[in-house]
């Protein structure tokens, strides 16, 4: 396990180095970095989109790159990105956010076919409604939460722990003929669209 500063491309270019001198392969890469600044698209200053895609896009597509030419070299590999069901289906006020996150998507699909005969599965988990911080101001309001599940058929938010099953999935040999797939997960919300 290894942790980066989505941010910092030399710390982003440095990831793999560091854990092929630690472990000498890589196995699986999970995706797992976003944010997603809220305001309206017609003012919204362009450093904020420059962060957002940076963070959301360019990091993990560098890191993507890196591991997969070692993933290749090795003979397998499984990469799993993190996206959104904002990136399945856009939502006001976070232009940015589900902009990224549909790029992710549509990276996943693109490289999932260009790797496949590399023996290099690509991934994708796009969840919905999960409590996390970016969702406090949500959870701690009974107000915002009532309203919030009240779309969701499942009529709850999710635990973060309910994706890593699926995550576990994915980075193991049983997801061997599984790639370039997008899994919601969102309690059924994006089935009422």
């Amino acid at each position: 396990t290894a942790t980066v500063d989505m941010r910092d491309e030399s710390s982003v270019k440095q990831l793999v180095p560091e854990v092929l001198d630690r472990h000498g392969r890589i196995d699986g890469l999970i995706n797992n970095a976003g944010i997603a600044p809220a305001g309206k698209f017609a003012t919204q200053d362009p450093e904020v989109w420059k962060d957002v895609m940076t963070v959301n896009v360019i990091a993990p597509m560098m890191l993507a790159q890196a591991a997969g030419r070692q993933m290749i070299e090795q003979g397998a590999g499984r990469i799993v990105n993190i996206a959104s069901t904002t990136g399945v289906r856009g939502k006001p006020y976070l232009v940015p956010y589900s902009t990224s996150k549909g790029a992710v998507v549509r990276f996943t699909e693109a490289l999932a076919a260009e790797w496949a005969s590399k023996n290099v599965q690509v991934n994708c988990i796009a969840p919905g409604a999960f409590v996390t911080e970016a969702q406090k101001a949500v959870t701690e309001s009974p107000e915002l939460y009532a309203k919030r599940i009240a779309k969701i058929p499942m009529k709850r938010m999710a635990d973060p722990a309910e994706i890593v099953p699926l995550t576990c999935l994915l980075v193991s040999p049983l997801s061997s003929f599984t790639t370039g797939a997008i899994f919601v997960i969102d309690g059924g919300e994006s089935g009422k669209l």
